[in-house]
């Protein structure tokens, strides 16, 4: 799925998982990828999850979703290439991923932040009690509303920090001979 996708290529890689429903603010996070590229950037963005079950309007909001994805080079929805992750996928992709993405207007308890926390991944959310409460002083904090240049903006500066340097360097020379040289000859 990585090399697939090019997720491996990924300067920086986001990762939003979340269920597809209008709070959880995806736009936002496709327009921070666009930002991110005007700026230079090879970014890419993964949303992990389906559109919300319990309310028709969330397959709305996917199809406008799609629509906007197509403008902006590396943006997966994983939904709408079929892919449903498995628990090891979402491991994997934790460990690939640059900056966790949460630009939602709500939330009500914030997984993501602890499992992102648990594998060391920057995170870069919106400013809610909720997220706060779980990120305290290590997560860096935007407006519930931020646009995508402001969410762009914010994923820089988290990627400044030597941890965050050294795990794109990590990404970018190790992973991918890794799978080349160990994995794909034992498969």
């Amino acid at each position: 799925l990585a090399e697939r996708l090019g997720l491996f290529d990924a300067d920086p890689l986001l990762l939003l998982p979340a269920r597809i429903t209008r709070r959880k603010r995806v736009e936002a996070a496709i327009d921070a990828t666009a930002a991110l590229a005007r700026r230079g950037r090879g970014a890419a963005l993964v949303v992990t999850g389906p559109p919300g079950a319990h309310n028709r309007a969330n397959l709305r909001y996917f199809a406008e979703l799609r629509a906007r994805s197509r403008g902006t080079p590396g943006v997966h929805l994983l939904h709408a290439v079929g892919v449903r992750p498995s628990a090891r996928v979402m491991a994997d992709l934790y460990s690939l991923a640059d900056v966790l993405v949460l630009p939602s207007e709500s939330e009500g308890f914030g997984i993501p932040m602890l499992e992102a926390g648990l594998r060391r991944v920057p995170i870069v959310c919106s400013d809610l009690v909720t997220l706060r409460a779980i990120g305290q002083d290590a997560a860096t904090y935007v407006a519930p509303d931020a646009d995508g240049v402001a969410i762009a903006r914010a994923v820089e500066r988290t990627l400044r920090s030597p941890a965050a340097r050294l795990h794109a360097r990590a990404k970018a020379q190790a992973w991918p001979r890794v799978v080349r040289e160990q994995v794909v000859p034992v498969l």
